[in-house]
This record gives structure tokens, C-alpha cells and sequence, in this order.
């Protein structure tokens, strides 16, 4: 499953706030449409197939008080209320034991071990100031996967040696 996590949204007259207006907003974005460049195509066809849910939640702002005070504690009191009710929806679902399921890729379980392949490509085409190319993503999902196939082939390879 993959959530998109949109904080500090700031439109909800167009789409609401939450998983309705987030899910309404992740098919407009991911809609193919005929004048796209045959890369964006190809990210958002992945995108869904790579998954076995791809949802989508708007968090509005979480108040001035939160991002400004150099005094701000964690209080309450001091986060916008609109920010606390959609994230007391949001949390309960993320945690809930029905949402932690095994970690799959095209069907296959993944290791923590593998996890971690797939965390660092990420971080790694994340690190700077602009956001990565979509072809760079796909390129470092691909390079994850050759990464854990190497990976598990050595581990076999030397547990048959080792026998």
C-alpha cells in the first residue's frame, strides 16, 4: 500500500480534506492524458502496478503556532483543530493491526533487509533541493530490485557451498 501524505493543503473547497479529497485529487494527478511525455506515462502506469493500493490523504495546515513559534511544546492547544481532527482519522488508520500487512513486491515477500535496499535507493535520488525526475525513480526501483536479487543469489550460493 501506498499512501500519499499531502500536509499544508491548502485547497480544500477543491478537494476536502482527508482520504475522499486526497483519493479525488491522486486519480486526477495520475490520469494519463493525451498530451503526456511517454516517461510521465510510463511513471504513473508503475505507480499503480507497483502496488496493490495507492491512496492519497490531504492534512490542512497545522497552525502558525506550530511553524513559527520557536516556543511551540507539542500542545494541543496551540495546533489548528482542523489539523487535529484529520489527523486522529489518519493515524487510527495507519496503525490499526489491519493495516500492517507483509511487504510485497510484484507478489513476493520482502525482507527488512531488502526494505532497507529500496530506503537508501530512495533517500539517495531525494537528496537535494529538487525533487527527482520520475525516470530516475523508476530507475532506482530497478536498481533496488538487481541490488536484492544479487543479494539472494549469494545467500544462496553460499548456504550450497556451505553444505
Amino acid at each position: 500500500h501506498l499512501l500519499f501524505l499531502v500536509r499544508d493543503w491548502s485547497f480544500p473547497y477543491e478537494y476536502e480534506y482527508g482520504s475522499i479529497g486526497g483519493n479525488r485529487l491522486l486519480d486526477s494527478r495520475l490520469k494519463i492524458q493525451p498530451n503526456h511525455h511517454s516517461e510521465h506515462e510510463t511513471v504513473r502506469r508503475h505507480i499503480r502496478s507497483c502496488f496493490s493500493r495507492v491512496t492519497c490523504f490531504l492534512l490542512p495546515h497545522p497552525g502558525s503556532k506550530v511553524a513559527t513559534s520557536p516556543q511551540f511544546d507539542g500542545r494541543l492547544s496551540d495546533i489548528d483543530r482542523d489539523f487535529i481532527r484529520e489527523l486522529s482519522i489518519l493515524v487510527p488508520t495507519i496503525l490499526s493491526p489491519s493495516s500492517l500487512q507483509l511487504k510485497k513486491i510484484n507478489g513476493e515477500k520482502v525482507t527488512c533487509r531488502e526494505l532497507v535496499t529500496y530506503f537508501k535507493a530512495y533517500m539517495e535520488i531525494y537528496q537535494g533541493d529538487s525533487l527527482p525526475e520520475p525516470r530516475s525513480m523508476l530507475e532506482a526501483t530497478a536498481e533496488a530490485n538487481n541490488l536484492n536479487a544479487i543479494m539472494i543469489s549469494q545467500e544462496l550460493y553460499t548456504e550450497a557451498m556451505n553444505k
